[in-house]
């Protein structure tokens, strides 16, 4: 660890509490709780669609009444 730590430029003592701290929570930094997040962002995505859905009728709506009143103003 010693050559590790001067040929890279780091404290010994910061590169053993690196090495400590990765053998305790190491497994942890590699988990994923993919399905758990898969499930989130489906949720995301359903409630995103949605708001577009609205969106679309909305604006539609918008060129009806535009369309309407732009031929009201043209006869």
């Amino acid at each position: 660890m010693t050559e590790v730590a001067r040929k890279h430029g780091v404290n010994f003592t910061l590169l053993a509490k690196w090495k400590s701290y990765f053998l305790e929570h190491g497994k942890q930094v590699f988990e994923t709780n993919s399905g758990k997040d898969m499930e989130e962002l489906k949720k995301k995505l359903a409630k995103l669609e949605q708001i577009i859905g609205k969106k679309e009728i909305e604006l539609n709506l918008i060129k009806n009444f535009s369309d309407f009143y732009e031929s009201k103003n043209t006869t």
